[in-house]
């Protein structure tokens, strides 16, 4: 959502190395994208690891 939102507001151009850096520096800011973040926040886990990343067989 945050990269279509750059895309629609500033005119962002995926093919530009700049645009793109900033559009993910932006979104892993606004996402608080670390795992002492999504830790804290209680969706990470040094335990459940196995279990986080399972891939359903539906």
């Amino acid at each position: 959502m945050i990269h279509m939102f750059d895309y629609c507001r500033n005119q962002l151009d995926f093919k530009n190395m700049e645009h793109l850096a900033c559009t993910e520096i932006r979104a892993a800011n606004l996402t608080h994208c670390s795992f002492m973040s999504a830790w804290s926040q209680g969706d990470a886990s040094y335990t459940r690891i196995k279990k986080a990343h399972q891939v359903c067989d539906c």
